[in-house]
């Protein structure tokens, strides 16, 4: 879970989505599993999985970017309503 591994990430994601006006995928962060690491090997990505790999969903996802985040880049990947992909870049280590 998320919130077991990142504690302080979690907190901030759930507090970023809802000052993005997005309380449902706000809500989802307590239960966030981070299922696999992007495979991409870049030294500057942290992204994770929620969900089965999100190359298959794409089409029918969208991608919500967080502000709250100050030198680095979060999105949220959501398809069907839920959570598939977190997207960290240009960050050393989550907190």
């Amino acid at each position: 879970m998320l919130i077991d591994t990142r504690p302080g990430f979690a907190d901030r994601l759930e507090r970023a989505l809802r000052e993005a006006g997005e309380p449902r995928l706000a809500a989802q962060v307590t239960e966030l599993r981070v299922v696999a690491p992007c495979g991409c090997e870049n030294g500057y990505c942290q992204s994770f999985n929620t969900a089965m790999p999100i190359k298959r969903w794409f089409r029918r996802g969208r991608s919500v970017r967080l502000e709250d985040f100050g030198s680095f880049l979060v999105a949220v990947d959501v398809v069907d309503g839920e959570i598939a992909y977190v997207e960290v870049i240009d960050q050393d280590g989550l907190p």
